[in-house]
């Protein structure tokens, strides 16, 4: 079962050939975006397959010949993204199909969402697609990659993607927008698979009575109790993201960290702000961590090694008169300390004294060599966003703000517990 889904999905992420039939020289048009977005991909090298343009009215585009259909198509297309308005999408699905492409991509407005006509029509489509064995995955918009976020879900629906991303070596997290499950038992299945070996991070929408109506009339189906999605997600070891921002901070985690986890919930916070120390304290707090308590044996290596001015403690407070080398010494320290699970390093890189590529170094040194992740915060303008990217170029995940980067160790331990746990929270 898994090996079909993997190989009947290839297509979408990996075709030979794409067939955009709906394209258009018409600037502004989706046709033409969606022409224009596999013509650039292909020009820098990311998209490698074939490109062809399918409109009975044109000759080419951008010198691309165009193919007055579907039948004319060169037998390579493994791949078809159709941009044409609904009610003509059945005849052409009727082409694809004698065509004997597999894979589909619908993007058209006019199906379920919109009632009983477009839902008659949506019915239509999927038989033509069942009955040929087209892959089809349909909707108002989607997107397929790293992060799925697409409509109606007739055929291809979110656990078929886990199935495929867990057997995908290049993709170490999977993101997902989510409004509702039709299959339920399916999707607990897939997941319950996928989150024992990748971190998977969702968005669920239709938390409120007026969220869950606009997901209704969205994709023409019911976002279900918001509770019901909590508890499935919590069994199944799927982190929830409360935003877009919160779930791409996620997913820069542990991308970044490449499977390193905290051992547990102990977070060691070091700082040359103390104000940014107590937000994260706070942070700490509300996330359900714990501050972690520094043995003995570190506070007295902090304070031997520290100027009477600076704070040993939790948070450590290195102060503004900081250099490289103190941050150097605490994070030693905190590194040594069975007690600190994980480690959040805020660095106000305004500080006079503070050599910015030094603290760099040492921080990517340290995030290397140690088992405990670590996650910086840096606040500041066009010079802190400058070093913040230096610093996630060498593996250190880094948040504008004290409550996004514990926010985003949260994210951390959550899954590291479910997976201690043996696959339950």
């Amino acid at each position: 079962m898994t090996d079909r889904i993997v190989e009947e999905m290839r297509p979408f992420f990996d075709p030979k050939a794409v067939a955009i039939v709906g394209a258009t020289d018409k600037k502004g048009k989706v046709g033409n975006v969606i022409f224009e977005n596999f013509k650039r991909n292909k020009e820098n090298g990311v998209f490698k397959g074939n490109i062809y343009p399918v409109n009975p009215k044109l000759e080419e585009i951008d010198g691309y010949k165009v193919y007055k259909s579907v039948e004319e198509l060169p037998d390579d297309t493994d791949l078809a993204v159709i941009s044409i308005p609904a009610p003509s999408v059945p005849e052409t699905m009727r082409e694809i199909a004698k065509k004997g492409i597999k894979s589909v991509v619908i993007i058209t407005g006019g199906f379920g969402e919109l009632g009983e006509e477009g839902k008659k029509l949506e019915r239509e489509i999927y038989e033509i697609a069942k009955a040929n064995g087209i892959d089809w995955a349909a909707g108002a918009g989607i997107g397929i990659g790293k992060m799925v976020s697409y409509g109606n879900k007739l055929d291809v629906d979110d656990a078929d993607l886990m199935e495929y991303f867990l057997h995908d070596d290049g993709i170490n997290v999977v993101t997902f927008y989510i409004e509702g499950v039709k299959d339920g038992r399916k999707f607990i299945e897939s997941a319950k698979k996928i989150t024992k070996v990748k971190p998977v991070i969702a968005l669920k929408s239709g938390r409120t009575e007026y969220g869950a109506k606009a997901a209704s009339s969205h994709t023409g189906s019911l976002a279900g109790a918001d509770t019901i999605y909590d508890a499935v997600f919590k069994q199944t070891g799927i982190i929830r993201a409360e935003d877009f921002e919160h779930m791409f901070d996620l997913a820069k985690a542990f991308a970044a960290l490449k499977g390193k986890l905290p051992k547990g919930d102990r977070i060691g916070i070091i700082t040359d702000g103390g104000g940014a120390g107590v937000m994260a304290s706070d942070a700490v707090a509300k996330f359900g961590l714990r501050m972690a308590n520094l043995s003995e044996e570190t506070i007295k290596f902090l304070k031997e090694n520290f100027p009477p001015h600076a704070v040993a403690g939790n948070p450590t407070d290195v102060v503004g008169d900081t250099d490289a080398e103190r941050y150097r010494i605490a994070i030693e320290a905190f590194t040594k300390d069975p007690n600190v699970d994980a480690i959040v390093i805020i660095v106000l890189f305004q500080v006079p004294l503070l050599e910015e590529e030094k603290i760099i170094d040492i921080l990517a040194e340290y995030q290397k060599k140690s088992d405990k992740p670590i996650v910086a915060v840096a606040m500041g303008g066009r010079k802190t966003d400058r070093y913040a990217r230096m610093l996630e170029e060498r593996g250190v995940p880094v948040y504008p703000t004290p409550e996004r980067g514990v926010r985003a160790m949260a994210g951390l331990v959550r899954y590291a517990q479910y997976l201690k746990k043996g696959g339950g929270l």
